[in-house]
């Protein structure tokens, strides 16, 4: 949430940036460090769940917008919704508990696919 301002800086393009004195390779940086030192931390606490930071930001955006002060918070409410979803899944199908990444797996890949063949067939949003 701190860097918020440079992610909406950042998702200009680069000249656009630099002309408002964004030193743009400096925020990469410091933008890619922050996230992969919390995702670490993260993934470290809880385990891995496939899918579900790649995909959420991307379901969340047509209804917050994307601005990142609005879809960051709100990414992170729906990734726990559909965590909450996945996992009450994961309990209630079978009589055993099934691993909620085959869960998330299932929600997320078509839904990637889709996404993969709207950019590709260029009517990307």
């Amino acid at each position: 949430m701190l860097m918020r301002w440079r992610l909406d800086l950042l998702s200009l393009s680069d000249d656009e940036a630099r002309s408002l004195g964004v030193d743009v390779e400096r925020e990469r940086l410091v933008i890619v460090s922050a996230a992969a030192l919390s995702i670490a931390s993260i993934t470290c606490s809880t385990g891995i769940i496939a899918f579900i930071g790649l995909v959420i930001p991307h379901i969340a955006r047509p209804f917050f917008g994307s601005e990142n002060r609005v879809l960051l918070p709100a990414s992170a409410l729906v990734g726990g919704i559909v965590v909450l979803l996945a996992d009450t899944l994961c309990r209630s199908l079978l009589p055993m508990e099934i691993p909620i990444s085959i869960v998330t797996t299932l929600i997320s890949v078509p839904y990637l696919a889709y996404l993969l063949r709207k950019v590709a067939g260029g009517w990307a949003t």
